[in-house]
């Protein structure tokens, strides 16, 4: 498989059209979800330049920051708040107020470690990878996985539960054959699969 500035491009213009669909016909406690296919398209608009820049560069650096603010800062969150929004089961509900309260925690630490720990981004067997120092990566990237995926299995909704479970299948298969650039390689997995949301969105 080989990613690249067209493929990221793409994607996004792709995302971008479909977000904007899944938005206009969303109900609107569906409304935060149906966002979640426009911010990926930002996001890999910002992977898409990032391909095209030299590095290191303080241009490369700044994208490098601004895609890591959705990796590491808006999905944590936004996730379990926007299925929290659009779920009407108290239960459900009250176990998605856990899981936002998981996600704001890890991002607050995501984000203590952007300010503290250097960023370098490289290019890896056609992949970007973002090297920052996260302790405690392994226990930390389980937990983002299980805030950020299971906050979609936790809905009432089977269209919603599937692709909670989608998008773990993807992270397995990112963090089994695409460790080096673990980040960017299921970002760009979800980023695709949320085109799902589309149909979703429209019922």
């Amino acid at each position: 498989m080989c990613f690249s500035a067209p493929i990221s491009f793409a994607t996004s213009a792709a995302l971008g059209y479909v977000g904007v669909k899944t938005l206009k016909h969303a109900r609107p406690h569906k409304r935060l979800v149906a966002l979640i296919p426009f911010f990926f398209a930002v996001q890999q608009a910002i992977e898409g330049v990032q391909w095209l820049l030299e590095r290191p560069s303080t241009c490369s650096q700044v994208l490098g920051y601004g895609f890591l603010f959705f990796a590491f800062l808006v999905w944590p969150i936004w996730i379990p708040l926007s299925v929290w929004y659009a779920e009407h089961i108290a239960w459900r509900k009250r176990a998605l107020l856990v899981m936002l309260g998981a996600g704001m925690t890890m991002s607050a630490y995501l984000l203590t470690v952007l300010v503290y720990e250097p960023l370098s981004i490289v290019s890896r067997a056609a992949s970007l990878s973002y090297d920052v120092n996260v302790p405690y990566f392994l226990v930390g990237a389980c937990a983002y996985i299980l805030v950020t995926t299971g906050s979609f299995m936790v809905s009432s909704d089977h269209r919603l539960r599937m692709f909670g479970m989608l998008s773990m299948a993807a992270a397995a298969i990112s963090w089994t054959v695409f460790s080096y650039a673990f980040t960017s390689v299921w970002c760009f997995f979800a980023a695709a699969l949320s085109v799902w949301l589309f149909w979703w969105g429209k019922k």
